[in-house]
């Protein structure tokens, strides 16, 4: 596992994945106003509110006054799935983390039933139905569950996990509509060891090709051979999703965003 840079550009800092199969990058962002940017080409990105209030705009839907949390120490997380080439608009006080994955590419329909369906986007019954054909369940679904669509995901629909006395969540499961990623984020009170627990399909097997990993540390931490992560501070990390990563938080607490890669 490597490290990457984390580039400043006034509130925005970004690190860029190269060599990469299915990593794009990571982005951080304070809000204090407002904020517009738009996702990235061929990239799908998983939005995590790290702390703050912020109303949030995106392929015209909103979710608005969410932040359940000051800091990502304490408090459960929001979360929100972006397509490509989305334009994405905060408004309040906050601050967000983006990790973008390589959307693979459109699958065929197995069916004749809808021929305009390219891949995972189908026909609309009629105009103001909110509906599309779903070519890989044969059934009429609502818009927001596509691909092509945003969508929040609801606290409820979030998985608590419990590694060996580490507290996480499980934002973006692998039943979730992202077409190549997942998403747990974690937190470490100081001299805790964490074992990332790698997704499993739905046929049990483990998922993810690559694995992006942010942490932010109140003192200092150590993600396996990648050697300290000084702090406090960020870093991010990517590499391959099939060695077994372990952080340790050795001084003050840790807080880690673990982004799984790779085709569903």
């Amino acid at each position: 596992m490597r490290p990457l840079d984390l580039s400043a550009d006034g509130a925005v800092r970004t690190s860029r994945a190269t060599g990469t199969a299915w990593a794009r990058g990571v982005q951080l962002v304070r809000v204090a106003g407002t904020y517009e940017a738009r996702t990235p080409d061929g990239e799908e990105t998983l939005l995590v509110l790290l702390g703050g209030t912020l109303d949030l705009f995106a392929g015209g839907s909103s979710w608005l006054q969410r932040g359940l949390r000051d800091t990502p120490f304490s408090g459960r997380p929001c979360g929100v799935f972006l397509p490509p080439a989305l334009g994405l608009r905060a408004v309040g006080d906050g601050e967000l983390l983006l990790i973008s994955t390589r959307k693979p590419e459109p699958k065929p329909a197995p069916t004749k039933a809808a021929p305009a369906a390219s891949g995972l986007m189908g026909l609309l019954p009629m105009s103001g139905s909110g509906k599309a054909y779903d070519p890989r369940t044969g059934t009429w679904e609502m818009l927001e569950r596509f691909p092509t669509s945003p969508e929040a995901v609801l606290p409820r629909a979030i998985e608590t996990l419990d590694v060996a006395g580490v507290r996480g969540e499980r934002i973006f499961g692998f039943g979730f509509k992202a077409e190549a990623s997942c998403l747990d984020e974690f937190v470490l009170a100081p001299g805790q060891t964490l074992a990332l627990p790698r997704p499993r399909s739905h046929a049990g097997q483990p998922f993810g090709a690559e694995l992006t990993v942010f942490v932010r540390s109140e003192g200092e931490a150590t993600l396996g051979a990648a050697g300290s992560i000084a702090g406090p501070g960020d870093a991010v990390f990517v590499g391959s999703a099939e060695a077994p990563y372990h952080i340790t938080a050795a001084r003050g607490r840790a807080y880690v965003a673990a982004a799984w890669s790779g085709g569903k």
